[in-house]
């Protein structure tokens, strides 16, 4: 149905008005529906036209971002190389699900440290292209490698993926630092 009083024509999905792309979103090509709450959280901006002004919780700023894919990440780790999970899980009566664990938790690792990434992507003033579709990658890329290598090295891969990330972020901070000598 049309919308009345709108010279564009522009369809009406449920009595309301479908979300505008938003001028200069990096991620709007990575195919998410601007002004949905998983575009609002990849993008971390304010909602676009013809969406409510008050932010959704999924839109987190760079810090609450960075802080739970920290603590995502390190929860994963202590999970994936310690014991801990396996006595909670056992004291729980769940000891057949012991050896699926690490299907489970080795990608939620690689996602969290790819929530860490894109948090110092925006944390460092989003220079470049929208790193998602790399994140994306490389999280099924590490997460496929184990699962092919049988868990063989675990730990190695693992290290590496955080090692890529924090060099990620002291390479965004130093593109930064120069941005900012530049500007003044």
């Amino acid at each position: 149905m049309k919308n009345k009083g709108d010279s564009h024509g522009t369809e009406r999905i449920g009595g309301r008005n479908p979300p505008q792309a938003q001028v200069g979103s990096e991620c709007f090509a990575a195919g998410f529906l601007p002004g949905t709450p998983a575009h609002l959280f990849m993008n971390a901006q304010a909602p676009g036209p013809g969406i409510s002004e008050t932010k959704p919780e999924t839109d987190m700023n760079d810090e609450k971002l960075l802080r739970r894919g920290l603590i995502g990440s390190i929860i994963a780790a202590i999970c994936c190389f310690t014991p801990l999970l396996v006595v909670l899980v056992a004291g729980a009566g769940l000891s057949a699900l012991v050896g699926w664990l690490d299907y489970a938790l080795f990608p939620m690792l690689f996602a969290s440290l790819g929530v860490v990434a894109h948090a110092l992507w925006i944390r460092a003033g989003r220079p470049g292209a929208c790193p998602r579709n790399a994140i994306v990658i490389a999280v099924a890329t590490l997460s496929l490698l184990l699962f092919w290598l049988q868990f063989r090295y675990a730990l190695r891969i693992s290290v590496g993926a955080a090692l890529a990330v924090a060099l990620y972020g002291f390479w965004l901070s130093r593109i930064g630092t120069a941005v900012h000598a530049d500007e003044s």
